[in-house]
């Protein structure tokens, strides 16, 4: 699966700069459907353990889902994630396709995509704040008290 051409974007200075990834990705609907459809991601070096995913598609409102920026980048490699989010390599790894499974009450939506600019943009984010880095921005004083207090 070829690549469609992608756009990045950073806004503002570090700290505060986010940066954007736009792919026109598949969402895979029964055996031989795939409906193209736009997809951004948003990297926030305030909020670095999860990446913003807005999915939109041209006949239904926007839909956004967080999901954790370790599994993403897991799942260029090798299955990652249970439950709600899941993301694994094409058993041709030659191919390049990665496959996204979002599973909610509702029902679920499988899409598949090019790994490469993904992969490029994920890497590009690590450098910005590394996985070692993630939890420093964590108010665990506010994690505690929501835990405390039952929330």
């Amino acid at each position: 699966m070829a690549e469609q051409p992608f756009r990045t974007q950073a806004q503002g200075s570090w700290p505060d700069r986010q940066s954007k990834l736009a792919l026109r990705i598949q969402q895979v609907v029964g055996r031989s459907c795939l409906i193209p459809i736009s997809v951004e991601f948003l990297f926030d070096p305030a909020a670095p353990i999860t990446v913003s995913v807005t999915f939109r598609p041209n006949l239904a409102p926007p839909s956004t889902w967080h999901i954790a920026r370790e599994l993403l980048y897991r799942g260029l490699f090798e299955s990652s994630g249970t439950g709600d989010v899941r993301v694994w390599p094409s058993s041709t790894s030659a191919s390049g396709v990665v496959h996204l499974l979002l599973n909610r009450d509702e029902g679920s939506a499988l899409f598949q995509m090019g790994g490469g600019s993904l992969r490029r943009w994920l890497e590009d984010t690590y450098e910005w704040v590394g996985s070692d880095e993630e939890l420093a921005t964590v108010d665990w004083d506010a994690v505690v008290e929501q835990l405390l207090n039952g929330a």
